[in-house]
């Protein structure tokens, strides 16, 4: 019982020495201060799990650079994650309200639309939207693919949505 009080206790010290400066610097980082505390709990929650293993209480103490890719680690699986992409796509509808409802079109004059949208788009945007947003492929497999930085598959990604954005505004 001692034991696991110790454990507890030790824990219990690392959290209070290490959880603030880990909060600030994954804040810093996403300028999001409500996903940066969510990405510090589940890292805390997680090492919490592990705790018990001396090797790992060893690594983490020894090595600070640890902590702060396992924070980044998570804040990152979250952006990623199906609720996160499904959250930025009703942002970006809610945003743009076309003159009829999304609802009143078929699948088919979805895509029709959204063909005739990216129509103009120069052909290495409309590849990086097909592959990102269509596809959903991460911006390193789509830099991957197509064989450029991922800075600038990131690049061309927003000049496309905005472009496409305006193509909205004007239809």
């Amino acid at each position: 019982m001692s034991e696991e009080f110790d454990v507890k206790e030790d824990y219990t010290t690392w959290c209070r020495s290490n959880a603030e400066s880990l909060r600030k610097y994954i804040r810093r980082i996403t300028r999001e201060h409500q996903a940066a505390d969510d990405a510090v709990q589940v890292v805390l929650f997680r090492f919490w799990r592990r705790w018990q293993d001396a090797s790992f209480r060893t690594r983490v103490r020894e090595e600070p650079g640890y902590a702060r890719r396992a924070v980044i680690n998570a804040w990152r699986s979250e952006c990623r994650s199906d609720r996160a992409r499904e959250m930025r796509q009703q942002r970006w509808v809610s945003d743009n309200p076309g003159r009829e409802s999304h609802e009143m079109y078929s699948d088919v004059e979805r895509e029709v639309r959204l063909a005739a949208l990216l129509q103009p788009l120069p052909p290495t945007w409309r590849t990086v939207i097909e592959l990102r947003h269509i596809q959903g492929k991460s911006f390193v497999q789509v830099a991957a693919e197509m064989g450029i930085a991922e800075w600038r598959a990131r690049h061309y990604d927003a000049l496309a949505i905005r472009a496409l954005r305006k193509a909205a505004e004007h239809e």
